[in-house]
């Protein structure tokens, strides 16, 4: 799969599907979750919940608590290609309990060995993942307590411009109230497998903004180094998951165009140079 996830990187599909291919027509034991990671890559929800769901089958009893958030993470965003909005709701509810749970036996484990203390398993695509699956299911409900308002513009309460908290909280916030404070916003930090959900809740942030994908691009459509393409899909991504099928083709077809540039090894290399 390393032939693959290169080949997807420097935009060249045609190589990367044929790696897949020859992975799919030999499985490794156990690697169903990664061929579907695979298939999310390449927007084919379809055979990923297919792969995942006979991980689950084979591996389910015995999978450790980070391997079933991946699992459930990975449904998750396959719904939401698909439009299920309800079923990514539930499924990026298990993955954050189960993260949270692996990260309260990681901490037991090493209090009971003597260790010092240690921070949990970091979680946080999972809280993104949930946050905005969650408030795009309109289950608001199972959210924690937005943060005060109030409070944070007199500076009574302290919160990172990037965070989750505040993020969550403006999507939660009437148009009125949260416009003046968006632009105090920094970009979700999530990793770049799961960057879409953090595109989607920003998309939340934004709505009654007038266009939303203008917003994205100035709040939010910063992309680090070498990951354009990723960020390309995502964007195309997130597009499709909000309803808009005019944005969906506009950034399905700019990824379609960086893809037709990696015509060779050197261009592809030139193309990674560049950024993407």
């Amino acid at each position: 799969m390393q032939a693959f996830a290169l080949g997807l990187r420097r935009g060249r599909q045609q190589f990367a599907q044929a790696q897949l291919e020859q992975a799919e027509a030999h499985p490794a034991p156990g690697f169903e979750l990664s061929l579907a990671a695979a298939h999310l890559a390449l927007r084919e929800p379809r055979a990923a919940l297919r792969l995942n769901a006979e991980h689950a089958e084979r591996y389910g009893d015995s999978s450790s608590l980070e391997e079933s958030a991946q699992r459930s993470l990975q449904r998750a965003y396959a719904e939401n290609e698909l439009g299920d909005k309800l079923a990514a709701f539930l499924a990026a509810r298990s993955a954050n309990q189960l993260c949270e749970a692996a990260g309260l036996a990681r901490q037991q484990a090493l209090s009971t060995a003597g260790a010092a203390s240690s921070a949990a398993v970091t979680c946080r695509d999972a809280e993104w993942a949930f946050t905005a699956s969650t408030i795009a299911a309109r289950q608001r409900k199972q959210l924690s307590a937005p943060i005060d308002l109030n409070k944070f513009i007199t500076g009574d309460i302290q919160v990172e411009n990037d965070s989750l908290a505040l993020w969550s909280t403006l999507a939660v916030t009437p148009e009125v109230a949260r416009r003046p404070l968006r632009v105090r916003l920094r970009r979700p930090t999530l990793s770049v497998r799961w960057m879409a959900f953090g595109f989607q809740l920003a998309a939340e942030v934004a709505s009654g903004s007038g266009d939303v994908d203008v917003w994205l691009d100035a709040a939010a459509g910063r992309h680090r180094p070498g990951d354009l393409l990723s960020y390309f899909v995502a964007r195309a991504s997130v597009a499709r998951w909000r309803g808009d099928a005019t944005a969906e083709r506009v950034w399905a077809a700019r990824s379609k165009r960086a893809e037709a540039l990696a015509a060779d090894d050197t261009a592809s290399y030139l193309l990674s140079q560049a950024g993407y």
